[in-house]
């Protein structure tokens, strides 16, 4: 039938997370004061306290 066919367009990209100098330094001290081997993301997450930043950008960024 005519009509049926419902246009499906994808999700809107969400905009890939900037890891600034500034951010990126307090990433590198947490994990300094925390220790390599006790640094996991959701600990490095709490240290840092910035709103904007999940734990998957934390895991993400520590991979790398």
């Amino acid at each position: 039938m005519e009509g049926d066919d419902e246009e499906r367009t994808a999700a809107p990209r969400k905009k890939r997370f900037e890891w600034k100098k500034p951010l990126a330094d307090k990433f590198t001290r947490a994990i300094t004061n925390i220790g390599l081997d006790n640094a996991t993301p959701k600990r490095i997450l709490e240290f840092m306290n910035e709103p904007d930043l999940t734990v998957r950008h934390v895991a993400s960024h520590l991979q790398e």
